[in-house]
């Protein structure tokens, strides 16, 4: 089997975690095929696993008859070992070994922003949001965001409002929608910008998902924008994930009495740089280089 479509394969094998799939892609990463007769030889000696673990593999393995994997090949995806994946992906602390797509996979060869934010946004919040996206996306940015509730949806649909473009990256498969408010979204997106999904289509929702999810924000934005952020929030976590990646964070300063902008005072305070308007932000993009 190819190198490509036996990281494929490894997305249906049972037991296996993100950091899992990616210690086996470091152990294949030479290899340009994989005989089919060794490839559970491949996954055990890749890491460790406990007996209960090798036999649910090998039970699945006997009992697989392909027809998933003939499905699964049907679907748009970017596997690590192509060329088109982003290499400021590939070089993250781990990786996604396949990217499910929906939409145009070009907008990741383009000048990315991340904006992020609380789902319960306040009216400052949401003024910040459509007030500056329309310019950031005219700009030729391609926002990329989580379309979580709050900041994160706002941020999608005012761009597409604005015929810009956007970059989803969901914390379900693609033939699943979440939240359920964001369905028609979702959709709109798929057509007039990009969703990305490291999870098999069909996966539903799970809480660890969200913050894996975040990761690959953080590595795809070539910087961060924090809207607003409650302490301790998913946001803060994208952009310590961000900073880690030597992108440059931005945040929008709030009250200090509101418990919604209590993150963003925090980065700022940290080393964040503060904006103030379009302009800050188009600044600190300024000096990015893109590719």
């Amino acid at each position: 089997m190819k190198q490509r479509d036996f990281l494929l394969w490894l997305m249906l094998v049972p037991g296996l975690n993100i950091e899992s799939r990616f210690l086996i892609y470091l152990h294949i990463q030479s290899m340009l095929e994989i005989p089919e007769h060794e490839m559970l030889n491949v996954i055990f000696s890749a890491g460790k696993y406990t007996p209960k673990r090798i036999h649910q593999i090998k039970q699945w393995s006997q009992q697989n008859d392909g027809m998933a994997f003939t499905k699964l090949k049907r679907h748009a995806a970017v596997v690590i070992c192509d060329a088109i994946y982003p290499e400021a992906l590939r070089e993250s602390d781990i990786p996604p070994i396949v990217l499910f797509y929906r939409g145009d996979i070009s907008l990741l060869n383009t000048p990315i922003l991340g904006i992020v934010g609380t789902r319960n946004a306040s009216k400052y919040g949401e003024q910040v949001v459509r007030s500056w996206v329309p310019d950031l996306a005219s700009a030729g940015l391609t926002i990329i965001s989580g379309l979580a509730l709050g900041i994160d949806g706002l941020t999608h649909a005012c761009t597409l409002a604005h015929r810009g473009k956007t970059i989803a990256v969901i914390g379900t498969g693609l033939n699943q929608y979440y939240p359920r408010q964001h369905v028609a979204l979702q959709k709109a997106i798929a057509q007039n910008g990009l969703i990305l999904s490291e999870y098999l289509p069909e996966m539903g929702c799970r809480k660890h998902h969200f913050p894996q999810r975040n990761r690959i924000i953080a590595a795809l934005s070539k910087n961060l924008l924090v809207v607003e952020a409650k302490a301790k929030s998913g946001s803060l976590i994208t952009a310590a994930l961000a900073l880690k990646e030597n992108k440059s964070i931005m945040a929008v300063p709030g009250r200090i009495t509101d418990s919604h902008s209590q993150g963003c005072n925090e980065l700022i305070v940290a080393g964040a740089q503060p904006v103030l308007s379009v302009s800050d932000v188009m600044v600190v993009m300024a000096g990015t280089v893109w590719l």
